[in-house]
């Protein structure tokens, strides 16, 4: 097992259809942006069953409608999710493909036992802050963080994993 892939890549299906942000959407990865291929899939204990295969969509966001509550984001609305270990949440704006985060994700502070989960969630929320555009494609939402090289994948959760 010391050689085995530790991250593992997450089957889905890419379908066509018009949708916005407001829903529930699965994580698949974070991919380079110009090249378009997944280069960092989530660890493995991440999606392992008992019987060793891969159940997807384990890690989860929802964009929702819902304004923030913190009284210093103003036109800022809530997301929230399912991340590796920790359910998590926090505030985002709208503008066009931008999307803005309120620049701070709440959790429940739980660590895994094992250390690249704990790296891969602090990644992902690290992502989540550092949003700066967004676009839908068909079935698959993408995120662009930071400097605009790396994105999040995520899909559609209905009827896509």
């Amino acid at each position: 097992m010391e050689d085995e892939n530790p991250a593992c890549p997450v089957p889905y299906s890419i379908l066509s259809g018009d949708h916005e942000i407001y829903k529930i959407w699965a994580f698949m990865g974070f991919r380079h942006k110009t090249l378009r291929w997944i280069d960092y899939y989530p660890p493995c204990e991440l999606y392992r069953n008992d019987d060793g295969r891969v159940t997807p969509g384990r890690i989860r966001i929802t964009f929702t409608e819902e304004v923030s509550s913190n009284e210093e984001l103003v036109d800022y609305q809530i997301f929230s999710g399912a991340g590796p270990v920790n359910g998590f949440s926090g505030d985002f704006q709208l503008s066009g493909n931008t999307i803005q985060s309120g620049g701070r994700i709440v959790t429940t502070f739980i660590a895994s036992i094992h250390g690249n989960v704990n790296e891969y969630e602090s990644k992902l929320y690290s992502a989540l802050i550092q949003m700066t555009h967004f676009d839908i494609v068909k079935n698959q939402l993408l995120l662009t963080c930071g400097k605009g090289e790396e994105e999040m994948l995520w899909v559609l959760a209905e009827n896509s994993i």
